[in-house]
């Protein structure tokens, strides 16, 4: 008998333990009063016309920045049409002029028309740019030739570009 009475008073001490035990501070005093509610109340309503006042304001940001990037694009819009407009009166002038040319009898015009066609095909300022790129690049060429040791600029004669997988290295 001895030895069942000790697991039983040992089983209700575990179980009557948190039975007994004190209630946290933390844990409430049972239902809110009257006060405890209305503060409640009071700040989840500001709560919530603080989010509104959030989505108001993120919607006329939106607006805003959705009216400014239509401002762009009319303004490149129209830039563009502008720019195609002088275009087309360019071609038209030239047009004129080929016309006239050819009303005279000139032979000239087609050397002109030939330059007018590779301006057109490169675009005037791209032409005078490849070749100021050009120069610059055998100045530079020129350049490297003579500096650092004769061991490295062998090396650098060597070297493989990094494009070329085959054939002859120059």
């Amino acid at each position: 008998m001895r030895t069942i009475v000790v697991p039983v008073l040992l089983a209700t001490a575990v179980v009557a333990a948190p039975v007994q035990a004190e209630k946290p501070a933390w844990a409430g005093q049972g239902k809110p009063s009257a006060e405890q509610r209305q503060a409640r109340q009071s700040a989840s309503d500001a709560r919530a016309q603080m989010e509104e006042g959030r989505e108001k304001r993120d919607t006329y940001e939106q607006e805003l920045s959705k009216e400014k990037t239509e401002k762009k694009e009319k303004k490149a819009g129209d830039a563009l049409k502008k720019q195609q407009k002088d275009r087309l009166e360019d071609l038209s002038d030239r047009d004129d002029d080929d016309a006239q040319e050819r009303a005279s009898g000139s032979r000239g015009s087609d050397d002109k028309r030939m330059k007018r066609q590779s301006d057109d095909e490169h675009g005037e300022k791209g032409a005078a740019g490849l070749d100021k790129q050009r120069a610059k690049k055998s100045q530079q060429e020129q350049k490297e030739l003579g500096r650092g040791s004769e061991q490295g600029q062998q090396a650098r004669e060597q070297r493989r570009k990094w494009w070329k997988f085959w054939g002859d290295a120059e």
